[in-house]
This record gives C-alpha cells, sequence and structure tokens, in this order.
C-alpha cells in the first residue's frame, strides 16, 4: 500500500516527538524543553496537515503566524523580539518576498500604530498616566461613580 505525504509526515513527526520527548524529567529546564518541543511539534502538524494545493509561501506564513501566537501567548520572551523574529523567518525562509515586506511598511496605517505604541510608551514612562489616572479617580466618590464619568 502506497503511503501519502501527509502518513508519511505524520509517521515522521511522531518518531521525532518520541525520540525528543523523555518519559520522565525531574529537573525544570527539561520540562520546558519538552514543552517547547511538543508546542513546536504541534505547530509543525498542524502546518503540513493543510490542504496539499495550498502554496509553500502561504504554508510558512500560517506556521510563523502559528509560532508567534504561540510564543507571545506561553512564553515571557519580550513581544517585540517574537514579532521580529516571525518577520526574519519569514523573510529568510521566502514566506514573503522582500519587496512586499518594505511595501508593506510604507503604509500609513502602520506609522501611526508605530507613533501611537511611542507615545503610550513615553506616558507610561514619565509617569504621566498614573498620574492622570489619580486624578480622574480621586474625584470619584464610589466605584459605581467612576463608569458614570
Amino acid at each position: 500500500m502506497k503511503t501519502t505525504l501527509d502518513e508519511a509526515t505524520f509517521t515522521y513527526v511522531s518518531h521525532l516527538f518520541k525520540r525528543i520527548v523523555p518519559y520522565k524529567s525531574s529537573s525544570s529546564r527539561s520540562k520546558w524543553k519538552v514543552l517547547l518541543a511538543t508546542v513546536l511539534l504541534l505547530v509543525a502538524a498542524i502546518t503540513l496537515s493543510l490542504p496539499s494545493d495550498l502554496p509553500v509561501p502561504a504554508r510558512l506564513t500560517i506556521f510563523a503566524f502559528l509560532l508567534a501566537g504561540v510564543l507571545w501567548s506561553t512564553t515571557s520572551i519580550n513581544a517585540g523580539y517574537v514579532a521580529l523574529s516571525s518577520v526574519i523567518l519569514l523573510l529568510l525562509s521566502g514566506g514573503i518576498p522582500q519587496e512586499e515586506f518594505f511595501e508593506s511598511l510604507g503604509s500609513d496605517v502602520v506609522w501611526l500604530m508605530i507613533g501611537a505604541f511611542v507615545l503610550g510608551g513615553a506616558v507610561k514612562e514619565t509617569g504621566l498616566a498614573v498620574r492622570l489616572t489619580q486624578a480622574v479617580v480621586s474625584k470619584a466618590r464610589s466605584v459605581s461613580s467612576l463608569f458614570w464619568m
């Protein structure tokens, strides 16, 4: 019986999973390795199980998106590093052409968001956000009156 690419891939991924994931781990470092290997294999399995007529750049884009989402929600890595590494992954793997990437940086919306993040960081670092919040909260007489301000 001839196996399809999906069955062969699944067999290979499960074989890798058995080799990477130990049955018992005592240290917290090895537990993190097991968790990271499991997450990466899960993301890879989901990416490989996509329809076969989906082009390779689309598969790479979905993989980078899922990987970034998992890293953002499960690790303490700075979000900027995760975003930058996912963009670099897309550029180096050919998921997105360089020209298309640089064209997207020329959009007004991108620079509006970058400016908003810079202003938000400045407001937070200077303590202005805390002072404004305290000024608003000090005028409230009860918790329910905060909703009507």
